[in-house]
């Protein structure tokens, strides 16, 4: 069972980029930040219920001349893409 502890650790650990976080005496290292935020609804969605909120982003790209919207991803060397 989750709690809302395990979920502000894991959404700190994506705001930093971090890929490893610690519940209470497990640690668990995610691959990709995809795994953390499908972790992340799933134990928002046992915590508050099945009511789940997201917290992603949309953000304007311009390349080339097109517009195009993408989620935030932060990538391994600390950019955002």
């Amino acid at each position: 069972m989750w709690t809302q502890a395990d979920i502000d650790a894991l959404r700190r650990a994506i705001a930093t980029g971090a890929k490893r976080v610690e519940y209470g005496d497990k640690i668990v290292e995610y691959r990709t930040l995809a795994e953390m935020e499908r972790t992340l609804a799933l134990m928002e969605a046992e915590v508050n219920g099945g009511q789940t909120f997201s917290s992603r982003r949309k953000v304007l790209l311009m390349d080339r001349g097109f517009n195009r919207f993408n989620d935030l991803e932060n990538r391994d060397d600390g950019t955002c893409r």
